[in-house]
This record gives structure tokens, sequence and C-alpha cells, in this order.
């Protein structure tokens, strides 16, 4: 935790406890308010009244925010108590969660590994039991990402459910985007009550309150993306994806299918071309906060030698924008083919299994020699997927594995409903401690 309000928060809670005493809370308010009196915290790049706001850059210190992003303010209202803002890498672009200002998030399973980003700080508050409620953002696996390597659950919603203002530079204006913000949990069955709060009436447009038999869901699975950018898959997380399979294969009517698509090679050129066309975003000028754009040559010159305000997650950034070079036309047919080819399969009633990661949980700063494992993440922000990141016990070396659960669009409920299931299985969320 990077800033906090513990002060006001005490005496928030103890205006409630007075008011239940007193017998001042209608059932009405209760019911309203199903998350009255329970505490949450929030990423640092989310503004968030009154505490820190600078995304981790040097030309942001001590900059203080003035009002809540529309996901905060909807969890306020459902009765939450903020504590305060978590750690996150450097402008939320790299999977492990340092800055200049607050320095670095270690992972509470072991201090020498990463905790991921960018939401890092956010997931090893959770697993290390110091928050009970965390709320993300996820716009090319901010969430899922650190969550898979602390062993919590992370959602990722439907896109576009509800407003981004407040998300780093976001004003509102924004009609459509790869960002989606979404809860992070320790336990399953917390995801659905919490995401009906944060998207409000629109949970009736998604049916969360529907019925779904998991015996009868439609089950899909992918072993490996084959992506020639990522890591080789290690053994123990292709065996935690087919744990998952084979319980599927138990339980279901009819058994879990494998697919495989060739698109999904093309993820890191969808990722970069979807990602320059980010409303409101110029990536040079918004790491400069504005003040007019860097220089990418110059940066990577500084950090080589006199030394750079920017992280080395940064400086990467640099060199990809450099060396990138896409037909966007091109782009755009793969990412639709791709597309259609999975909802040929994923119908209102059916999910696809898929790999979180190559491995688990690295040594900090070794993310440099594997940068875009993100891939296996990013993918579901392109196609504005919903994505459920499963904790799936430990690995060989006391660390956590996990896989996560797609659907189509606005069909979050069925991604919930088989993370309650597997957690119910495979026992979800295993203490560091």
């Amino acid at each position: 935790m990077v800033d906090n309000r513990f002060s006001e928060a005490l005496t928030e809670a103890r205006q409630i406890d007075e008011r239940i005493k007193a017998g001042n809370i209608s059932d009405k308010e209760f019911s309203e308010k199903p998350f009255l009196g329970v505490p949450f915290t929030s990423k640092e790049s989310t503004y968030c009244k009154g505490l820190s706001v600078t995304f981790g850059l040097k030309t942001r210190l001590n900059y203080k925010a003035d009002f809540d992003a529309d996901y905060i303010k909807a969890f306020k209202k459902a009765g939450g108590i903020l504590l305060g803002v978590t750690n996150i890498s450097q402008f939320n672009l790299w999977p492990e969660s340092d800055n200049p200002i607050y320095g670095l998030t270690k992972n509470p399973y072991d201090i020498t590994r990463t905790v991921g980003g960018s939401a890092g700080g956010e997931a090893c508050m959770l697993a290390a039991a110091a928050t009970p409620i965390g709320l993300g953002t996820d716009l090319g696996g901010s969430s899922r990402i650190p969550s898979f390597m602390c062993g919590v659950f992370a959602h990722k919603m439907s896109c576009n459910l509800i407003g981004v203002k407040g998300m780093t530079f976001r004003d509102g204006s924004e009609t459509t985007s790869m960002i989606s913000p979404g809860p992070m949990t320790k336990y399953a069955t917390d995801l659905e009550p919490l995401l009906k709060c944060l998207v409000g009436v629109k949970s009736k447009e998604l049916g969360l309150d529907r019925k779904v038999n998991v015996r009868k869901l439609n089950v899909y699975y992918i072993i490996d993306p084959n992506d020639h950018y990522c890591s080789p898959i290690r053994k123990e997380m292709t065996e935690a994806l087919m744990r998952a399979v084979n319980h599927f294969k138990n339980i279901c009517t009819v058994p879990p299918q494998e697919l495989f698509f060739e698109e999904l090679k093309y993820c890191k050129q969808m990722w970069n071309y979807w990602m320059s066309k980010e409303p409101n975003k110029n990536f040079l000028n918004d790491i400069n906060n504005r003040a007019g754009e860097v220089s990418p040559v110059r940066e990577i010159i500084k950090k080589i030698t006199v030394g750079s305000d920017f992280t080395i997650g940064s400086i990467m950034n640099f060199v990809n924008i450099l060396s990138s070079n896409v037909n966007g036309i091109w782009v755009e047919e793969i990412t639709e083919s791709l597309k259609q080819k999975l909802l040929a399969k994923l119908d209102d009633n059916s999910i696809l299994l898929y790999p979180s990661a190559p491995f688990t949980a690295r040594h900090h700063y070794t993310t440099i020699f594997h940068p875009l494992n993100f891939n296996f993440f990013s993918i579901w922000n392109v196609l504005k997927f919903p994505a459920t990141q499963i904790p799936m016990g430990l690995g060989e070396k006391n660390l956590p594995l996990g896989i996560q659960i797609i659907a189509k669009s606005n069909q979050d409920k069925l991604c919930i409903v088989a993370a309650i299931e597997l957690e119910r299985r495979f026992g979800g969320y295993v203490p560091p401690f």
C-alpha cells in the first residue's frame, strides 16, 4: 500500500456502527448497500479522491486525486470503505510492479519473486490477507497477471460495461476501449456480488441472477497457443490446466473439446495495433505527464549511460514502439478471423479454458528476458471477451499455479460459475503463510 486513508476509514466505520446500533439503517438501505462497512483497496493509477495518483512517474510526484473514478464511486455507493491505494508498474505497462517513487513490490510466497503488474500491489495485498477486496483495471492483463502470480482470483469484465473516467488519463468521453475494470478477490464466490455492484443496472443485461447448470456447460480448452514470442509452457502449468479439463470431463454432459487457432501466434501484432487505436491515448506524451512527447532513442541512451527516470519496463515499451511496424488491414483481418472462429464455438452456454502463463512467478527483473509472455492475457483484451483468472494450487516451488476461463462478450456469468466450481473442487486460494 503506497497511500492510505486509515483515520478517515475508521471514522466512516464507527459512524456505520453507530447507525446500526441506533437502528437508523433501513432494510432498503442494507439491500442497496450490500458491502456496507466492508473495506477495500485499489491500484494507485486509479483516481481515488485525496490519495496519490502518480502512475509511478516522477513528474507526478505528490499528485493527489481530486475525484473518484467511476468504478470506485460505484463501490463506495454499495457501502465499501476505501482503505488506500496500492503499488503499480510505472504507467501500468510492465508485468512487474516497480517504479522510482514507491519501489518494488515483492511476492508474499517468495520475496525474491515478482508479483507481476500492473496491479501487483493489489494482488500482493490480497494474497497476504491485508485487504479483503481489490479493484483493478485490465488493459493487457493488468489484473490477471498479478492475480496469477499471487494465487488469487481476478475477473476482467466484458468491455464497455462501466465508465472509464479516472483510469489513468481517461476522462469518460471514450466510447470504446480494450480496458476494463474488475474485482480481485481471494474467493471466487465474492466475484459475482462485486460485479453486480460495479455494473449496477447492467447486471440484468449480463444475466448475473440467472441459474446456470455447470454440468451442462460446453467446455473447450487450448493447451498451448503456440505463440513463438512466448516462452515454452512448463509441464506443471499444462498439468494444472488438464486437471480442470478432466474435472469438467467427469461432471459435464458433453466432454470438453480441445481447440487450436493459428491466429493466436499473432497476439503481439494484434495487441500492439489495437493499443495504438485506444482513444485519447498517446503513450510518448502520456508517459511524460502530457508535457510533450519524449524521445524513445534519447531515453534508451540515458538509461544505458547517465540513468533515466523511466523503469526498464518503460524503456522496453520505447523499444517496442521503435520496432513496431504492422499492416493495419492485415491485423484487422486476423483479429476478426480469430473472433469469428471463437464465436462459432462460444455460445451462451460455453466456456474456454486457457493457460495463464508459461511458468510461475519468476525472479525480480527477469521479465526483460521474456517480455511477451503477457500475450497469454492480452489477447482477451484485444477480443474484448470476459476472462477470469483462477488459482489452481501451488507448484513445485510452492508458487501459485493458475488458468484462465474465457467466455463470449456479456457472458461473464459463465466464467464466474466455472470459477466457483473449480474453487470448490481444487481449493482456490492457498495462503502463503
